[in-house]
């Protein structure tokens, strides 16, 4: 009877990491194609959000411009060109630069 047992814990500890793997997977897969979805139209937003000169939308689209997956280095560096316009003593701006700087390190680290 140990020795079932024993064989059942080993079985579930191989079993549950995978399960939990393959989850996980699946959700960033999930995110991944959802943000190559949405890229397009966030991208729309934000230029017609800097052409409007709204700091708050440009912040909030900006924001998750940058966190998605399917950004490319070249829209960031468009983005960070667009920025420059605006004064640097407004602090949603301000913090969207700086998020943007922080992306392209990260993606400099990576390269490397």
């Amino acid at each position: 009877m140990e020795e079932n047992s024993q064989g059942i814990i080993l079985v579930l500890t191989f079993i549950i990491p995978i399960i939990i793997a393959l989850i996980f997977q699946y959700r960033m897969y999930s995110i991944r194609k959802k943000d190559k979805k949405i890229i397009e139209s966030d991208w729309r937003d934000f230029k017609k959000a800097v052409e409007r000169n709204d700091i708050l939308y440009i912040s909030k689209i900006g924001t998750q411009l940058v966190w998605n997956k399917s950004m490319t280095v070249k829209r960031l560096k468009i983005m960070s060109k667009e920025l420059e316009k605006f004064p640097t003593n407004i602090e949603e701006i301000e913090k969207l630069r700086l998020l943007i700087f922080n992306k392209k390190l990260h993606w400099e680290r990576k390269s490397v």
